[in-house]
């Protein structure tokens, strides 16, 4: 696999980023005007990883919400291909660090109770299940699945 490299997410980028967001989510895909949307309003940032000089080949990219110290992982999605290569660390950690730098001193996230490898990652990011949200996603059979409400403080 060739280096990857993290940089704050473009708007050019968008549209790869809907793509791929449909890839992971196919129950619930953004579009890329409500992705255009997030990415302009007020205390979102977002990153992207790609091959080395290679975007805007999106293998991942996670949008946050900062309001004044707390924050929220609003989505991260990395392609299936480069799953399970530690990309989703990476990201993770690139995030962690930018909203601590600016100022967020605690960050929250919504994940389905049955994305195993979200959890898993997750928790080895030394994320704790605070809440339940029942019922909160919607498959693509018509299923719902509850969502953990997890958190962690930042750096």
């Amino acid at each position: 696999m060739k280096p990857l490299e993290i940089a704050p997410l473009e708007t050019w980028e968008l549209g790869a980023a809907a793509a791929l967001h449909a890839l992971c989510f196919p129950d619930e895909p953004w579009s890329e005007e409500s992705l255009r949307s997030l990415h302009a309003a007020p205390g979102v940032a977002g990153w992207s990883i790609f091959p080395a000089g290679q975007r805007p080949h999106l293998v991942g990219f996670v949008l946050a919400r900062l309001l004044f110290d707390e924050a929220e992982i609003l989505t991260l999605c990395v392609a299936p291909d480069h799953r399970r290569r530690g990309v989703a660390g990476e990201l993770l950690a690139a995030t962690l660090q930018g909203l601590a730098a600016l100022g967020g001193k605690r960050l929250f996230l919504e994940v389905a109770e049955d994305n195993r490898p979200a959890l898993r990652l997750y928790r080895n990011f030394g994320f704790s299940q605070i809440g339940l949200r029942p019922a909160y996603y919607r498959r693509l059979q018509g299923k719902a699945v509850s969502a953990f409400l997890m958190a962690r403080d930042l750096f």
